[in-house]
């Protein structure tokens, strides 16, 4: 039986989005240039901007650690083009050493 395994099938881009809380909706717009890389919940070493014809879903995680009732109402999501926006990746490109494998 031949089996087939995905080097990057927990990779992930992510972007911590931090509320304000409370009765009152809030409008965020989120560039693509902002999203990190990330694979099982850890931040990558070696960061590459997002590949947007390679998205394939859209998730929302809830990591505040507190127990109780929560609520979350999502109106919309959408996309824009922003002709003013022309930043390529917002991170720093590091040089990893050879002996680590990517």
């Amino acid at each position: 039986m031949h089996r087939y395994y995905d080097l990057t099938w927990n990779d992930q881009y992510t972007y911590p989005l931090f509320t304000r809380g409370g009765p009152y909706w809030q409008t965020a717009k989120i560039p693509f240039s902002k999203f990190y890389l990330a694979a099982k919940g850890r931040i990558q070493d070696k960061q590459e901007k997002m590949q947007l014809d390679r998205i394939s879903y859209v998730g929302i995680t809830l990591a505040d650690a507190y127990n109780g009732p929560f609520n979350l109402e999502v109106d919309y999501i959408g996309l824009y083009y922003d002709s003013n926006h022309s930043q390529d990746f917002a991170y720093e490109m590091y040089q990893v050493p050879s002996y680590m494998i990517y």
